[in-house]
């Protein structure tokens, strides 16, 4: 691996912590299942999924069923997977033999399960308006509920803070759940990370756990980092007041500025927002850190900073420039670039065959 290439550990250990958290303060509570769809955020979904499974998850939901195939083949018989969408009728001879349970979404998908003995979970838009079956299509299907597998009923909130809409979700569960509950015996999940910014009658019989796990913070509770990013100073130059940076010439020096080039940019995943807003970060030997902030537009595989104001032999060609860590976590660098973590963090190009990628464990 080429010594110039960026760096990328994600730590395993983190993510264990950031699921016990989420059990410690909910313990007596639903069941704490882990959301692991888009290969885990772009963090590795069968590596995350084996490190929630030794910390005593048990369940585990994907979007589609080849992700579900992908994490059945890591983990033990006792867990369970769910797919959350892209349910066909072509999947049915791969459910019972993977132990794979589909989320029904819509009328069409039930016709297909209905009669076939296989279990799933209904999930019931109550405003989102997104993926879910609608009232009237429940209305439909009722008198069939008695006779199928259904393992929950579940649905998403828009917002998860508490507030009117999100009653008005749960006035709207409630009634869907008690139409349901006259049928058949069902379990229930509403929520997801953001369930302890909740009532405690949000909470159902299981909850749905992802971008906490991942260090996306939702709320007053602060999970572990589990990402680090640095990359390597390429070269170092002094230039005057009034040089033009960077692609578009959109930022120009108002002082004799010392630049340095990071060998990390869009391509890698890190975006392009970031440009002239951003902050890169040095330590030095005592740890004392140092920010720098970006100048100019992000290039593909480089960017420029400002090192004028970092402590001389601290910012030197081979030094390490750190983009996320401990201290300016994903959280900060989706502040900085006016957007959401959860874009931040499956923007990253995890599997680049460029970027050293190691795990901590």
């Amino acid at each position: 691996m080429n010594e110039k290439y960026p760096e990328i550990k994600i730590n395993l250990l983190a993510v264990k912590e950031n699921y016990r958290t989420i059990c410690r303060l909910l313990v007596g509570g639903p069941i704490v299942s882990a959301m692991v769809k888009n290969d885990a955020y772009g963090l590795g979904a069968q590596r995350i999924s084996c490190s929630l499974y030794e910390a005593g998850c048990r369940d585990f939901w994907v979007a589609y069923i080849q992700e579900a195939l992908d994490i059945r083949n890591v983990l033990p018989p006792d867990a369970n997977v769910y797919y959350l969408q892209g349910f066909c009728h072509t999947d049915l001879e791969l459910l019972p033999a993977n132990n794979i349970v589909p989320v029904i979404n819509s009328l069409p998908e039930f016709n297909v399960v209905k009669n076939k003995g296989l279990r799933f979970v209904l999930h019931v838009d109550t405003g989102l308006t997104r993926l879910g079956m609608r009232r009237r299509d429940l209305d439909a299907i009722l008198p069939n509920l008695a006779q199928e597998q259904i393992l929950y009923v579940i649905s998403h909130l828009a917002n998860e803070y508490g507030g009117q809409h999100d009653w008005q979700q749960k006035r709207n569960f409630d009634e869907i759940l008690a139409k349901i509950l006259n049928v058949t015996c069902v379990k229930e999940s509403l929520t997801a990370s953001n369930v302890l910014n909740l009532d405690e009658s949000f909470h159902y019989d299981l909850v749905r756990v992802g971008a906490f796990l991942y260090g996306i913070q939702g709320g007053g509770i602060r999970p572990l980092n589990v990402l680090t990013i640095k990359a390597k100073i390429l070269q170092m130059y002094d230039v005057p007041k009034g040089t033009c940076i960077g692609y578009g010439a959109t930022h120009v020096t108002d002082r004799k500025t010392k630049v340095a080039i990071i060998s990390i940019g869009y391509g890698d995943g890190i975006k392009r927002q970031l440009s002239n807003v951003g902050n890169v970060l040095f330590y030095d030997s005592n740890k004392n850190l140092y920010k720098a902030r970006i100048l100019g537009n992000i290039s593909m595989d480089s960017m420029a900073c400002d090192i004028t104001d970092v402590s001389s032999g601290v910012a030197v060609e081979g030094a390490d420039a750190i983009l996320i860590d401990d201290t300016y976590t994903i959280n900060d660098m989706a502040n900085a670039a006016q957007t959401i973590p959860y874009e931040i963090l499956t923007s990253i190009n995890f599997k680049s065959k460029r970027i050293k990628l190691t795990y901590v464990e």
